[in-house]
């Protein structure tokens, strides 16, 4: 599913797939993705469940131990993959190379989109604060006003 699309193509597919899966045909299916965002939908969709093979990694060494685990991974072994097909030592360490950079860069890009919505957050709590005419609450209201203000900051 996916082959030759962009990523989020791809990603667009494989969920709505998933989805239509499981509002229409309800049936148990086996679906083997590498985007990792895909996995999240176990939180969304009480049908999804997500199930891993269990890997050893010993020093930089991968086996693959054939095991079902439940859980989905937290990284993906491609890399280690093309090693294990015979591709050449130079290719792999250019491929472990662009792949710490764009890991990198991508870890990047998540923490500003972190701080961005932060900030729009605080925006906003700052807006509904002005907005508030503490003199038109309860002593109750304002302390559960207040009760559920510190929930929605952290």
């Amino acid at each position: 599913i996916g082959r030759g699309t962009a990523t989020y193509d791809g990603m667009a597919i494989a969920q709505s797939i998933i989805e239509y899966i499981v509002k229409n045909i309800h049936c148990k299916t086996f679906f083997s993705t590498h985007y990792h965002e895909i996995t999240k939908l176990s939180e969304k969709i009480n049908a999804v469940k997500n199930i891993h093979c269990e890997v050893k990694e010993d020093d930089g060494h991968v086996t693959f131990l054939y095991k079902m685990k439940e859980g989905s991974m937290d990284r993906s072994y491609g890399v280690n993959v093309a090693k294990l097909a015979g591709l050449p030592d130079d290719l792999i360490e250019r491929a472990d190379e662009l792949l710490f950079s764009l890991e990198s860069r991508s870890n990047v890009e998540k923490t500003e989109r972190k701080e961005v919505r932060r900030e729009e957050k605080k925006d906003e709590l700052r807006e509904e604060l002005k907005r508030l005419d503490p003199m038109t609450l309860s002593p109750l209201d304002a302390l559960n006003y207040l009760i559920d203000l510190k929930k929605r900051i952290h």
